[in-house]
């Protein structure tokens, strides 16, 4: 699935595939957009590196999901 990005959205790493150096579940702001619309700069806070829309999904998607969860006493994590 494809989710618009903007320049300061956050998002978690949750693959490796073109080669950056976050760890996996790192959560990382949207610094710069490539010239290629499926690329990113993001920044973890220590580093920068391009990552694909394939290597990461929003945090706020991923965050509200388990508040929903917790407030509705379905989060079984």
């Amino acid at each position: 699935m494809k989710y618009k990005y903007k320049v300061g959205d956050k998002a978690i790493v949750y693959q490796q595939i073109c080669g950056h150096q976050f760890e996996l579940g790192s959560i990382v702001t949207i610094v710069k957009f490539s010239s290629n619309s499926d690329y990113f700069q993001a920044n973890d806070g220590k580093n920068t590196w391009y990552v694909s829309r394939d290597e990461i999904f929003p945090y706020d998607l991923l965050k509200n999901k388990i508040l929903e969860e917790l407030r509705n006493g379905e989060c079984t994590y």
